[in-house]
């Protein structure tokens, strides 16, 4: 995805603006802590799965087409049926609870980089869609 692209900013707008969290507990040990948050975010496996049906009927209607626009037209189609399962009120959504693992710098305290499970949690278990 390009994230220039109106289109990916519109997608992550649609996951941004339906998330919530909670902070918890925090652990601070020198330069380094954790804090413990709960966050609840569209659930992007289940929105693919559910939408599987008119990808894969879009997929066949373009292997078919000797249109070579087809392609780029069933790509932006994809995108609207993903956007707009993601805006139906009633989208599936799923809660992590997660250790943000922070570290101490001259400016202050920043997210650090060993982050799998925040990130995961903050796309929607997206990084799950094809396996661990």
């Amino acid at each position: 995805m390009n994230p220039t692209d109106p289109t990916t900013t519109e997608m992550a707008k649609s996951l941004l603006t339906k998330m919530t969290f909670e902070l918890g507990e925090e652990n601070i040990s020198g330069d380094k802590a954790t804090v413990s948050a709960k966050i609840t975010t569209l659930d992007l496996g289940r929105i693919v799965a559910n939408s599987m049906k008119d990808l894969f009927s879009m997929a066949l209607a373009q292997a078919f087409a000797n249109d070579p626009s087809a392609k780029q037209q069933n790509e932006a189609m994809a995108q609207r049926i993903l956007i707009n399962a993601m805006n139906d009120p009633n989208a599936p959504k799923t809660t992590s609870d997660v250790k943000i693992n922070l570290v101490k710098t001259k400016d202050g305290w920043k997210i650090a980089t060993d982050n799998k499970d925040l990130f995961s949690a903050l796309t929607g278990r997206a990084d799950q869609l094809f396996g661990p």
